[in-house]
């Protein structure tokens, strides 16, 4: 009998900060995608900056809540949360 999988639950940081790119990239290494079921909280608005930021396209699916996130590993799930809108948030410059 096999374990199963890890389970992890990643809640987005900082939107003004590098987080949101951060988390877009670790999104994209389908390799390590594939050790867990990652399941993310937040705005997907935001993540959609860490994508521009970042510079790739993240193929996630977003839930309303925990009961309907189906992540599996290879396949993150997104928990859908719309606290603040992404525009009026001036962002971190170097």
């Amino acid at each position: 009998m096999t374990a199963p999988p890890p389970r992890l639950t990643i809640a987005m940081g900082d939107p003004a900060g590098i987080s949101p790119e951060l988390l877009a990239n670790l999104l994209s290494r389908t390799e390590l995608l594939a050790l867990a079921a990652v399941t993310v909280i937040g705005d997907r608005r935001v993540l959609a900056l860490g994508e521009r930021a970042a510079g790739v396209a993240l193929d996630i699916e977003t839930a309303g809540g925990f009961d309907k996130a189906a992540a599996m590993p290879g396949k993150p799930g997104f928990v859908g949360r719309r606290p603040l809108d992404p525009a009026t948030i001036p962002t971190a410059a170097a």
